[in-house]
């Protein structure tokens, strides 16, 4: 199956019945698919988070040995160079950006996970004939109103 994109998924999400060989099949490649991309978004995550982590240490480090008048950085002059440090603030938006794809992945993990509950729900209805046109109340119906016709007429004595 090719790669499919966020979006190419996200529409194949609701279910034709009608087709639901072609939906049965396809279900646990898109699912496999899905929950790669879920991991290699949890991966990105994490590693963002080091690396964030790392740079804040660094800032911590290195502003820490600084003294200003003779005296070490109060905690709140650390906390605020940190924060505006420009290399921790691109870090933090790309962690940000990361962190709302991989929720994209986990939402439509999720809704996958419920069409497949609801696949399997169709799955048993199908089997049942749920779905046919034609009941069996018909069908009965109309061989009754077959045999009626067909039955010799009896006469009434007059």
């Amino acid at each position: 199956m090719e790669k499919l994109n966020y979006q190419e998924i996200k529409d194949r999400l609701t279910i034709n019945k009608h087709l639901l060989d072609d939906e049965l099949e396809v279900q646990a490649a898109i699912q496999h698919m899905i929950s790669e991309l879920l991991s290699r978004s949890t991966q990105s995550v994490e590693r963002l988070e080091n690396e964030l982590e790392e740079i804040e240490s660094r800032i911590y480090i290195n502003k820490s040995g600084e003294l200003h008048a003779g005296k070490k950085p109060s905690v709140e002059y650390l906390k605020a160079s940190v924060r505006t440090d420009g290399r921790r603030r691109e870090k933090f938006l790309e962690l940000i950006a990361a962190r709302a794809e991989h929720e994209r992945w986990e939402g439509l993990y999720y809704a996958w996970r419920s069409r497949n509950n609801a696949l399997e729900s169709l799955s048993k209805l199908a089997v049942a004939n749920y779905f046919v046109v034609e009941s069996t109340y018909d069908r009965n119906r109309e061989a009754s109103e077959r045999n009626q016709k067909n039955r010799p007429q009896r006469r009434r004595p007059t």
